[in-house]
């Protein structure tokens, strides 16, 4: 149904801003804005209600634009994206499945199953769909993927060794804020192989990261092939990320599949980066 939205817009300059609002709306979205012109005293603040629906594909997002007054008479276009939140559960098992590539464990017939990926900034859409699938057992967060391609004998998986470039191959890839007190992201990324790139990030107080390639987590990982496709197996324990369900049960999340052979990638959260303010939520009930 309809989501109720407020667009929020500072006056930090020492005039008064009049201007209106103007939004791009992608097809199968619907916006109602209400009216788009402001008058906004300096210092002050104005808001705007408004109202988002889309039956269809979340990216691209609607895009909301308006001209900002420079000091020297000029005006900054600024233009931003609708920000999109999605959310999946990890459902809660009795116990664990079997990491063994097959996803066949009761454990995975009542996990949460994602199948609404979307081509990622600067790549094309993957050739087949993919699927990733979430549980916990209460110790470990168990994720699955599955990755149908019609060209199984062109998958890539040339990394060879840990930590080195998995993202340049045939591979899924997990980024996990588990505090989201803490700025504290680890990313993950496991090749159609099993090959492991992982590394910790952190940020200061102005949001400058810091990569920790050398970091290391351990993880139970099995990745099998059929004719149609590649699926991973995924055992995260809750205390290689530092994590505590029972403190924090919302994590920040954003997870993609990378194709190789056509340049691809599925993204959950489009764009994906880094900062954890662009990612989704994973609870854990």
């Amino acid at each position: 149904g309809w989501v109720p939205l407020t667009l929020s817009i500072e006056n930090a300059t020492d005039r008064t801003m009049e201007g209106a609002v103007a939004w791009e709306v992608p097809e199968g979205w619907q916006i109602e804005a209400g009216e788009p012109e402001f008058v906004i005293p300096s210092g002050a603040r104005h808001e705007f209600e408004v109202s988002a629906l889309t039956p269809g594909a979340l990216y691209p997002a609607p895009e909301v634009s308006m001209g900002y007054p420079l000091a020297d008479g000029r005006t900054f276009e600024v233009e931003l994206p609708l920000r999109i939140v999605r959310k999946v559960v990890a459902v809660a098992g009795e116990q664990g499945p079997a990491i063994d590539g097959e996803l066949s464990d009761a454990f995975w017939e009542q996990s949460s199953r994602v199948k609404k990926l979307y081509p990622g900034d600067g790549y094309s859409a993957v050739d087949g769909d993919t699927e990733f699938l979430f549980g916990h057992d209460g110790t470990n967060l168990h994720v699955a993927a599955v990755c149908r391609d019609d060209a199984m004998d062109e998958l890539q998986t040339s990394a060879g060794e840990r930590d080195a470039a998995v993202y340049l191959d045939d591979c899924v890839g997990l980024f996990l804020q588990p505090n989201p007190e803490e700025m504290v992201v680890y990313q993950i990324y496991v090749s159609a192989d099993g090959t492991v790139f992982d590394q910790r990030i952190t940020f200061d107080e102005n949001m400058w990261w810091t990569t920790d390639p050398s970091w290391n987590g351990e993880y139970q990982i099995v990745t099998s092939r059929a004719d149609d496709r590649w699926t991973a197996e995924i055992g995260i324990p809750f205390e290689t990320l530092a994590a505590d369900i029972s403190a924090n049960p919302t994590w920040k999340l954003n997870f993609r599949r990378k194709q190789q052979r056509t340049s691809a990638a599925a993204d959950w959260q489009v764009p994906i980066d880094y900062n954890p303010a662009t990612f989704g939520e994973i609870d854990f009930p």
